[in-house]
């Protein structure tokens, strides 16, 4: 049984997938976070959050495969 595991962080967004049998994590890939919203004040940092679903989606598709083998 295989499980794929994400891990949402500043700089990148990182994923494996999770063997049980095995108790190892396999395939691990990373993707970088999205940039924040420009324009903002000095004070702010704020993310769009359709591109991180974006980059997630993204990390999902190349992960998927290898978890279903």
């Amino acid at each position: 049984m295989t499980f794929i595991a994400i891990d949402l962080g500043t700089s990148f967004i990182k994923g494996a997938v999770l063997d049980l049998d095995t108790m190892k994590l396999e395939h691990i890939e990373r993707v970088p976070f999205p940039r924040p919203i420009s324009g903002l004040g000095s004070l702010f940092r704020e993310f769009d959050p359709q591109q991180i679903l974006l980059a997630t989606h993204e990390l999902l598709k190349r992960l998927l495969p290898q978890a279903s083998k």
